[in-house]
């Protein structure tokens, strides 16, 4: 596939459309680029457009399993922070490395820094655990088992624009919303792409 500017920017902007296209090409490189765009963003995916589109059903289920199993490693992630959190709040000395509880606080701070009492802000699973991780090395070796590669990019096709885990994370392109609330490392296997990655001509 060639992989012209155009496509690069198009793909984050219309991941629908490149999904259903990469289905009927049989393309699992522009299948997988297209999912993760379309898992994100991660507080408030919108896999209804799979539907409303008249898509095959089989895109929204597997957009629906990635995502699922982008939230084990989430979970696994906030638990072994909050866990940390935990043991650093009973730990009697504070040390320069002992010092989660408040990076936690800054960045629970910062997230409702414009209206704190307003019940519908929502926390940046993403940007949070970013800032941890950056904040806390220890933390972030501490959950490297239990959730490996949560904030690693899998993206191929525009891997040099979105790199999640510096600070360039946050920059969008072409009028695409800051990056600061999406994970780009949802995968599927070759086994669970809907088609049969055997068969020659269909």
């Amino acid at each position: 596939m060639m992989l012209s500017e155009e496509l690069r920017s198009e793909v984050p902007v219309s991941p629908y459309e490149f999904c259903e296209a990469a289905f009927e090409l049989r393309n699992a490189l522009l299948f997988r680029e297209s999912l993760i765009w379309i898992v994100g963003p991660h507080s408030n995916p919108n896999f209804e457009q799979f539907k409303a589109r008249g898509y095959d059903d089989k895109l929204e289920s597997i957009a629906r399993c990635a995502y699922g199993k982008l939230a084990v490693k989430v979970n696994n992630a906030l638990s072994t922070v909050l866990m940390a959190a935990l043991r650093e709040i009973n730990t009697p000395v504070y040390t320069a490395s002992n010092q989660l509880v408040g990076v936690i606080a800054d960045l629970m701070a910062e997230v409702t820094a414009d209206d704190p009492s307003n019940s519908k802000v929502r926390l940046k699973l993403p940007e949070f655990l970013r800032q941890i991780f950056r904040n806390s090395p220890l933390i972030a070796n501490l959950t490297k088992d239990r959730c490996g590669g949560l904030l690693d990019s899998k993206l191929v096709i525009d891997k040099g624009t979105y790199q999640v885990g510096v600070d360039d994370a946050r920059r969008g392109r072409g009028g695409l919303e800051d990056c600061n609330d999406r994970f780009f490392c949802a995968e599927i296997d070759d086994e669970d792409l809907p088609w049969d990655i055997n068969e020659t001509e269909w």
